[in-house]
């Protein structure tokens, strides 16, 4: 039954110049048509003989068992002397049915506050925290059904498990040195990366197609941007893959994420994704250009984890990658550790800070990169914990979030 209040919204929708092309509320038309029909003063068997159809028909439309389509409302609109529109039968027709939809993606979301309790609770926090997704306390009932609606029109899928899908995260990044706690954890945060790069492409007029010969030609003098602060290498490093068609999105960690650094490729562009705030400098380094080799190695269609519990033949094929990726790296920031050693002993100092500085200088990066190269290789091989001891100091943690920073 049409309440008052609605019955008086509709007779103002028809009153007003085009019959109403939108509607505020969703209500069935055909309540709306067995009102009509009653002002005619005839049945809705009588009715049926002048539109042209079943008495049956007319009784499923008016008790909203069925829908009042394109061709009816054409006819109902000559039946009523065009008042109202056929535009208003669409239009409520088309409110009512964008209602019932959404009432059925809140019961199946209903439906996911078990898995939602499972395997994404965690991930929304993050999300929220980094201000990602709404503000919702996700704790009875009906804030957990808004924060699952949230994550899927944010995720862009119908249901949660679809979250992922191995199609919708193709994608190749380097781990820390342990296992993944939370795979969804990772969907977030590359979600996160992915939708910043596409907020990229909607707001710049042209974004230069991807120009592999000039992006090779411009990752040598990379690293010599390490020696900047953190604010200006941000941006420096923004602009200067943006000319090669090469983007970077900027992310803060997640927890049990574990994750610093991913290549996606987008639309023909290859998207770098890296973890900046709370991050060292070194490990941002070594990731950013860890990421570079896959770009400069592998081909476009590679991808790297396939986010699966179990091991499989891509799974040992994408480790060798891993690997070529990091040896790419090294050789990129700094020579071997060999050469390292060399140029440490050549200064002849027992000042650490002043033989540091000598050596990142001679190398054209920054201490920061020098260091953690150091504490990485020098305890693989000693397992000494005073290595990290003397060194840490000098590895700097980046305190910037880097998305102020524009292309």
């Amino acid at each position: 039954m049409i309440t008052k209040n609605t019955k008086e919204y509709i007779e103002k929708k028809k009153n007003e110049g085009l019959y109403g092309i939108s509607f505020d509320i969703a209500e069935h038309p055909g309540l709306t048509l067995k009102d009509e029909i009653a002002h005619l003063g005839i049945s809705q068997l009588q009715f049926s003989v002048k539109i042209g159809c079943t008495e049956q028909t007319i009784s499923r439309i008016v008790n909203g068992k069925e829908p009042i389509t394109s061709d009816m409302a054409v006819k109902l609109e000559v039946i009523f002397g065009g008042y109202p529109s056929a535009e208003f039968w669409n239009n409520m027709q088309k409110s009512y049915d964008l209602q019932y939809l959404r009432n059925e993606m809140e019961i199946q979301a209903e439906n996911d506050i078990s898995f939602f309790d499972e395997n994404l609770k965690n991930t929304f926090s993050e999300l929220k925290h980094y201000g990602f997704m709404p503000n919702i306390v996700a704790r009875g009932k009906d804030s957990k059904i808004k924060a699952i609606l949230a994550l899927k029109k944010w995720f862009g899928v119908s249901n949660l498990p679809l979250v992922f899908e191995e199609d919708n995260l193709k994608v190749a990044f380097r781990k820390y040195q342990r296992e993944i706690k939370d795979n969804y954890a990772v969907a977030g945060w590359v979600r996160a990366g992915t939708l910043k790069t596409q907020e990229v492409f909607s707001r710049q007029e042209s974004v230069p197609e991807y120009d592999s010969k000039k992006f090779i030609e411009k990752v040598a003098s990379l690293k010599n941007l390490s020696i900047e602060n953190q604010t200006i290498f941000l941006e420096r490093l923004k602009k200067e893959l943006f000319e090669c068609g090469v983007l970077i999105a900027y992310l803060p960690g997640f927890k049990n994420a574990h994750i610093g650094g991913v290549l996606k490729w987008i639309k023909g562009h290859p998207v770098i994704m890296l973890k900046t705030h709370k991050q060292r400098e070194d490990v941002f380094w070594f990731n950013l250009f860890h990421e570079i080799g896959h770009i400069v190695k592998h081909s476009k269609k590679d991808f790297f984890v396939d986010f699966k519990e179990t091991e499989s033949e891509t799974d040992s094929e994408n480790d060798e990658k891993e690997k070529e990726a990091n040896i790419f790296a090294k050789e990129m920031l700094l020579p071997s550790l060999n050469e390292i050693k060399d140029e440490l002993n050549s200064c002849q100092t027992e000042d650490l800070d002043s033989a540091l500085k000598s050596v990142a200088k001679i190398n054209n990066v920054s201490v920061s990169v020098l260091a953690g190269r150091l504490c990485h290789e020098f305890y693989q091989a000693s397992h000494n914990p005073l290595i990290w001891q003397r060194l840490g100091k000098y590895r700097k943690t980046i305190e910037v979030m880097g998305d102020n920073s524009d292309y």
